[in-house]
């Protein structure tokens, strides 16, 4: 259960969460009927060239990968977006990063994350976008990776300079066997998010 303590992150998904060639392609169907771009993160090289096939967005890189050059190479290679988690990383590690994927694309999302799950509202150093945005924001789209449970939080980072975001979703919190239902949001807190971060567009002007 996601609230047991003891054992690994590693010891829970792979107790809790198995999506093979199937689920994804029943996902992708899911996604075409809504009119929603498919996206998914693969942690292997087969894992790409298989998402590669069947997603025309980009490839998510998990924060555990960002100083995984061959991987982020073998990504970069797909000439697709490419959005890097930051957490846990250091500014030379980020550069880094940037500079394998670069040499084949350009289209590259830099995410500002934090791995703690969830995240509280202290933790959520969001200033980190400003300095993402002054050192890279002229090439580079800056972005957030958010685990905090608070429906303002996309507000607050768009109005400091990140324009694309991502949460944990979950169609009901009350499901059993979810490693993330607890900060997942469900659709009327997504709703809100929507509606806070559209006011703080429409606040910020031009």
């Amino acid at each position: 259960e996601e609230e047991k303590e003891e054992g690994s992150q590693f010891d829970s998904y792979s107790i809790l969460d198995s999506l093979g060639e199937k689920e994804h392609i029943s996902l992708k169907q899911m996604c075409l009927k809504y009119d929603i771009e498919f996206m998914s993160t693969g942690f292997d090289n087969e894992a790409i060239d298989y998402l590669n096939e069947i997603s025309d967005v980009g490839f998510k890189v998990a924060s555990c990968d960002l100083t995984n050059h061959p991987f982020l190479e073998h990504i970069a290679k797909k000439q697709k977006i490419v959005f890097l988690s930051t957490g846990a990383a250091n500014i030379s590690e980020i550069e880094e990063a940037i500079e394998v994927v670069s040499r084949h694309t350009d289209m590259i999302v830099i995410m500002h994350c934090n791995l703690c799950y969830p995240t509280s509202n202290p933790d959520a150093n969001l200033g980190m976008i400003i300095d993402l945005k002054n050192r890279f924001g002229n090439d580079y789209i800056i972005g957030l990776s958010d685990h905090t449970t608070d429906e303002q939080t996309l507000a607050y980072a768009y109005l400091l300079g990140a324009t694309v975001f991502e949460r944990h979703y979950t169609v009901d919190k009350t499901l059993g066997k979810s490693p993330d239902n607890k900060f997942g949001v469900d659709p009327q807190e997504l709703k809100s998010l929507i509606e806070n971060l559209e006011n703080a567009k429409i606040m910020l002007g031009k």
